[in-house]
């Protein structure tokens, strides 16, 4: 059962006239951890030496040699990094090849090519939007290494929507920037950027809402993606992916993007 999603009026409203909360990359300013920081790359490469780790988000690879993530995330950095699946990945340098700050978006381009990159869903018919899951690095107290799969889902009419945004049901915290909102065939149909502010929507609404992300729109990203000459794979995949299945195929193409300054 769905929880609590706000009407659409009522969620266009809030997001024109309240400030947005973002899902926003996981600050790392303290010196504790940024002690453990400095033991999750021992060995990073010189292009990082003078840098330190500002903040965390997620991405996905969208091409062999691009990947995508919030324009927040990477907004204002000295340098950016990448790390596909996390922990025990190389390290590798990305440049910001371009970004849209309205719709929160930004592609990176990496030198050498990833092995797999995302589907997106190319049939909404045959999609459970009850089986929604989201994979990426929030932050749970210490800085988060491995990628974390979060339930997530939403209502047919927001799957299918052709505004530039979608509503779900999922549990996003900061560091989910950029984390894609995949469908139960492991295909993406949207983009995690945002939280709903919620002491915000009750302050308007008298509603209290919890647990519901905005993501922006599979159509949207597709857009996005062509304008800046990348060819993103569009398509349907035979079967769901069983349970089991969902985060060791996912961490193939999600990555870890660090902000350095």
């Amino acid at each position: 059962m769905l929880r609590s999603i706000i009407p659409p009026l009522v969620l266009a409203g809030l997001l024109l006239n309240a400030s947005p909360v973002r899902a926003q990359s996981a600050d790392t300013p303290d010196e504790r951890t940024q002690y453990i920081l400095r033991g999750l790359h021992p060995d990073r490469p010189a292009a990082f030496e003078g840098v330190q780790q500002h903040s965390v988000g997620t991405g996905f690879a969208v091409a062999p040699k691009a990947l995508l993530t919030n324009d927040h995330v990477v907004r204002a950095c000295a340098k950016v990094s990448v790390q596909i699946g996390g922990a025990g990945s190389p390290l590798i340098l990305a440049r910001v090849d371009a970004e849209d700050e309205q719709q929160d978006l930004a592609l990176l381009r990496i030198d050498a090519p990833v092995a797999d990159y995302a589907l997106f869903e190319g049939n909404f018919k045959r999609v459970d939007p009850s089986e929604l899951f989201i994979v990426g690095f929030p932050a749970l107290g210490l800085p988060v290494i491995e990628p974390v799969l979060v339930t997530a889902e939403a209502r047919p009419i927001d799957l299918t929507t052709t505004k530039p945004r979608l509503q779900f049901s999922g549990d996003v915290r900061h560091g989910n920037s950029g984390s894609p909102l995949f469908d139960n065939f492991g295909a993406v149909v949207g983009i995690v950027t945002q939280a709903i502010d919620s002491p915000g929507v009750y302050s308007r609404t008298g509603v209290l809402v919890t647990d519901i992300g905005v993501a922006v729109a599979g159509h949207t990203i597709l857009d996005f993606l062509r304008k800046h000459a990348v060819a993103a794979s569009v398509g349907e995949r035979r079967t769901p992916f069983a349970e089991a299945e969902r985060l060791p195929e996912s961490k193939k193409i999600v990555a870890r993007i660090v902000c350095w300054r």
